[in-house]
Order: C-alpha cells, then sequence, then structure tokens
C-alpha cells in the first residue's frame, strides 16, 4: 500500500527544512499564509513499466514490485523566489535529504527549471512567484501473495466456447506457477444461468 501521507511529510521536510518557509500542500481547506510561503501540488501518479514478480519461497508466498513516478510541483510565493527554489533543488542531494527520501520509498529523479511566473495575486496586488516542477520515483512492494495450488474449481452457470454449449469441462495435466488469467487457459466466456 501507497503511504502518501509519508511521501507528503518527506517532500515537506525537504522543502521546509532548506527554505525555512511555510509550506502548503494545494487545495487545502485552508487560507494561504500572509508570508512568504511554499505550495506543493501532487501533479501525477504513473505506473512506469510492468510489475515483477519476486521469487516464490518455500511457503508458495510472493510479492509484487511495482515502480511509479510521481510529480510534484513546487511554488514559492516571495520577493526571492527564485534564489530560493534553486537552493531547494540544488541542495536536494544532501545525505540528510537522500535519508529523508529513501526512508519514505522516494528518489527525487528530475528536478525541473525553475521559471518565473510573478504576476497578480487576487487583491490585484503584484506578487513574485516562481515554479519548480520535480519527478520522485516511487517502488511499492506488495503484502505477500498466497500462490498456493488450486486444489479444485467448481463452475456454477455455464460456459460457452465459441457459439457452442459446453455441458462438461475437463482441463488435464495443468501445471501452473503464479497466477493465469483464465483467457489464457480457456478459450470461450463463463456466463450464469
Amino acid at each position: 500500500m501507497i503511504d502518501i501521507d509519508l511521501i507528503q511529510r518527506a517532500i515537506y521536510s525537504w522543502v521546509f527544512g532548506i527554505s525555512g518557509l511555510a509550506a502548503i500542500w494545494e487545495n487545502q481547506n485552508a487560507p494561504a499564509p500572509k508570508t512568504d510561503y511554499i505550495s506543493l501540488s501532487l501533479l501525477s501518479m504513473v505506473d512506469v513499466g510492468h510489475d515483477a514478480w519476486a521469487p516464490v519461497n518455500p511457503n508458495k508466498m510472493s510479492r509484487i514490485l511495482s515502480d511509479k513516478t510521481i510529480d510534484v510541483r513546487i511554488q514559492c510565493f516571495s520577493n526571492n523566489a527564485i534564489a530560493i527554489l534553486e537552493s531547494i533543488g540544488s541542495l536536494s542531494k544532501l545525505p540528510d535529504v537522500s535519508f529523508i527520501f529513501h526512508a519514505a520509498g522516494i528518489t527525487l529523479l528530475q528536478k525541473g527549471k525553475v521559471q518565473e511566473l510573478t504576476g497578480l495575486d487576487t487583491n490585484d496586488r503584484f506578487q513574485k512567484r516562481a515554479v519548480m516542477d520535480t519527478t520522485f520515483l516511487l517502488t511499492t512492494i506488495s503484502d505477500e501473495i498466497d500462490l498456493s495450488t488450486i486444489e479444485g474449481v467448481e463452475i456454477n452457470g455455464i460456459i460457452k466456447i465459441g457459439e457452442d454449449t459446453v455441458r462438461e469441462l475437463q482441463i488435464l495435466n495443468v501445471s501452473v506457477e503464479g497466477i493465469i488469467p483464465i483467457e489464457h487457459i480457456l478459450e470461450g466466456s463463463i456466463t450464469p444461468e
């Protein structure tokens, strides 16, 4: 299971630890700070590649290993916004920061360039602002999954293979390691009576 709270705390610790500014996650039910601050936004979480199965242990248990990328936008609202974001980005490889990321199961893959976004705020005042997009890699490991042998299968319903209705089905000598989708073993469909 992915612990989003732990990931958010790790990113918050990195940003706050280097900038010293209050950091908030976007779309929270609270007003923006009145002083300089940083806004964090989780933009997306996307599967990368294919899941991998860990080797089956003697108890017929396995785990699924999965990689995801997490895109996070960091916006700074300050007269020194560009310098602050440059500092956050350049100090991302400090041992303390790496330790925090590792504890949350993430690695900083990419930090984008810092872009100035100075403009008017909601009160029509000129506000210095800059943004930096980042991409993290998250590797998840599932809980153990039981891959024991299936002793038997009971089907209640009608089995159709093509246009034919099959009243009796016999599968002989099927030996499977891992999980195989039924459509790889049986062509056709199973429908309730």
